[in-house]
């Protein structure tokens, strides 16, 4: 990350995903899931969590930014994408969160989940639920949402990882 945007977070501006940014979400996303210490996840799961980025999982994520009940925001400055927020509005569901590791401590998951929550309160939604990754439960709790109970979230090949549902009133 060059020095002009990490000393100058506000650089980057939220808006809604395109197509084009798919390829770019999956090795984000990937980068994400990779940097998460092997304490919170060992490697089986964080493999099949977030595979190596490929065609088939950038085709997923153009399915995912057209569906219509799904939002998908980013985070971009200058052509660099420093994090997603992928959320159901309607459902007040919080799908996904994930900021480039080079980009940590920018605040970008902040204005990201504040982005993705207003989208649920313009669709009317009163209350946001999410299940939260266990590295992930600190940010969640900072930011307002109260712990609910352990659960699993199902990955690719069978493989489930351990969660915390999570919700907050908005």
């Amino acid at each position: 990350m060059s020095l002009l945007l990490s000393e100058s977070p506000s650089l980057f501006q939220i808006r809604s995903a395109l197509a084009q940014d798919a390829e770019g979400l999956i090795q984000l996303h990937f980068r994400a899931v990779q940097a998460i210490a092997s304490s919170f996840y060992p490697s089986p799961v964080r493999a099949a969590w977030s595979p190596p980025p490929s065609p088939a999982r950038a085709a997923w994520m153009r399915q995912t930014i057209a569906a219509p009940e799904r939002r998908v925001l980013l985070a971009a400055a200058e052509g660099r994408l420093g994090g997603f927020a992928i959320c159901a509005p309607e459902q007040g569901l919080m799908q996904a969160l994930y900021v480039d590791p080079a980009c940590t401590g920018l605040g970008l998951g902040q204005r990201l989940l504040g982005a993705a929550e207003e989208a649920m309160r313009q669709a009317g939604c009163a209350r946001v639920t999410l299940k939260a990754s266990l590295n992930a439960l600190g940010f969640y709790q900072a930011m307002g949402y109260r712990l609910g109970a352990a659960a699993r979230q199902p990955l690719a090949d069978g493989v489930e990882m351990d969660c915390r549902e999570m919700d907050k009133a908005l």
